[in-house]
């Protein structure tokens, strides 16, 4: 077969994030100013070091995804994770606004419940990190989750779901051509805040040892040391901004962190809950399997049934009943 390769670049942002561009744009000032007061001038010799080193590493395009005759091969941190077709239930191709593409990877799902508070440790690294690379393994909680997803450059989404469904032995989730408008809803991811929580007062603890013996060295440090809690402030205020809770466009519908393709869908029913809106999935196919009927509470959220039938191919039902 083929050998399929995605590259992406190597530092890189989410656009639909500024406030972590932001933040991060602040902390690495405020890095670059505390160094150069506790530096001195010799400091400067390596700012234009740190700068090349930043700047390549942000524009060299790694293979951060190789499918082969083996199964795919994912950069993830601390090396490169290989998983065989046999574990592969599907692969994703979403066209994004702005002319990104992301590939996402659902697997089979493990047999437990995923493991906390080890796996929220990693959810936390997912949402901070600049280019989210982690593998997840989803449990049976959450089965349709992807265990990978990743954004590549430099080709067009139905061009590489074709190559993906001429090289790969499973799955390709369709991209259904039309005039219908992607539908999405925006909602508090909840778990959130313990997260958030986690971060502020940790780094508060660590921050505040360091601000002390940092300003007895120079009371002008507090400047530098301002300017990195204020970038601080931004990526931890960007992690409570409420994200898409259900999204329905050409390739499939998303509900959090898991996603169905709309050939795994026979019917959709939304139900009115006190705190938001039960969505009840009936699957068909190789998803029944795995759950015939996917029950899921959507907290905090309002779904429009009419937009949301809108947004679904002809053939799949879209029905508004009270659900208890």
């Amino acid at each position: 077969m083929d050998e399929v390769v995605l590259r992406r670049r190597g530092f890189v942002f989410s656009p639909d994030r500024p406030l972590q561009i932001a933040g991060y744009v602040l902390g690495f000032a405020g890095a670059l100013g505390l160094a150069y007061l506790l530096g001195g001038r010799e400091i400067l010799k390596i700012f234009p070091v740190w700068i090349v080193m930043i700047v390549a590493f942000s524009l060299y395009p790694m293979k951060v995804l190789i499918a082969d005759r083996d199964g795919v091969s994912i950069l993830s941190r601390g090396g490169r994770t290989r998983l065989s077709w046999d574990r592969i239930a599907k692969i994703v191709v979403f066209d994004r606004a702005g002319g990104r593409v992301t590939v996402g990877i659902r697997t089979e799902p493990d047999d437990a419940t995923r493991a906390r508070p080890w796996t929220r440790l990693a959810e936390v690294m997912r949402r901070i990190g600049p280019a989210p690379r982690l593998l997840r393994v989803p449990g049976r909680d959450e089965p349709f989750a992807l265990a990978f997803e990743t954004v590549c450059g430099g080709v067009q989404a139905s061009e590489l779901a074709d190559r993906f469904r001429r090289s790969v032995p499973v799955p390709i989730a369709e991209l259904r051509s039309g005039d219908a408008e992607p539908y999405s809803v925006r909602a508090p991811f909840r778990s959130a805040l313990p997260d958030a929580a986690f971060l502020a007062v940790w780094n508060g603890l660590i921050g505040t040892i360091w601000v002390v013996v940092t300003v007895r060295q120079d009371a002008r440090a507090w400047i530098p040391l301002g300017v990195m809690f204020a970038g601080f402030c931004l990526i931890l205020t960007e992690q409570l901004i409420p994200r898409a809770a259900l999204m329905a466009d050409g390739t499939g519908l998303r509900f959090g962190e898991e996603f169905l393709a709309w050939d795994e869908i026979q019917a959709i029913r939304l139900g009115a809950a006190t705190d938001g809106t039960d969505l009840i999935i009936r699957t068909t196919a190789a998803a029944a399997l795995v759950e015939p009927e996917v029950r899921r509470r959507l907290t905090g959220t309002h779904v429009d049934p009419a937009r949301l039938a809108a947004a679904v191919p002809p053939g799949i039902t879209v029905d508004h009943t009270t659900v208890t």
